[in-house]
This record gives C-alpha cells, sequence and structure tokens, in this order.
C-alpha cells in the first residue's frame, strides 16, 4: 500500500495555483480548486493520482493534514488496498 502526500504549489508568472499529488509509483500536478475548502482541493489532488494510476477499485481514502507547510496525506482505509 502506498500514501498519496499533496502539496501546494503557489501561482507562479506562467501558471496559476495547484495542488501536486505524490505517491511512491507516480505523481499528477492539478489546478487548485476554489470551489469547497482547502481539504476538498488536496483530496481531488489525491483523487486525480489514484485516476490515473488505476486504483479506483481499492477502496475509499481518508486524508488529513500534515504539521508542516499545509500538505496533506491519504490513505486507502479498508484492506482492499493491500
Amino acid at each position: 500500500m502506498q500514501a498519496i502526500v499533496t502539496k501546494y504549489l503557489p501561482a507562479t508568472n506562467h501558471t496559476g495555483p495547484r495542488i501536486k499529488a505524490i505517491a511512491e509509483s507516480g505523481s499528477v500536478t492539478v489546478p487548485f480548486s476554489y470551489e469547497g475548502s482547502t481539504s476538498d482541493a488536496h483530496r481531488a489532488g489525491a483523487l486525480a493520482l489514484i485516476k490515473k494510476m488505476g486504483w479506483e477499485n481499492c477502496g475509499d481514502i481518508i486524508g488529513g493534514g500534515l504539521p508542516n507547510n499545509g500538505d496533506y496525506v491519504f490513505v486507502f482505509n479498508n484492506s482492499a488496498a493491500y
């Protein structure tokens, strides 16, 4: 099983703010969504990585914030992911 870490990337001169989702197997970067809460935006990033990796059938995810610069971590919450 792999954990997914999401990180907020601020806007630059050429791109808007983004969320980068990273796991041992790969990563994906998605635009930051202002709809909903910040945790919703991080969850959307994690779900984008799940879709990219083909992990949709691994079950539900749970997540929460980390005590650093606003990163989040997500894991599958059932045995189907093992």
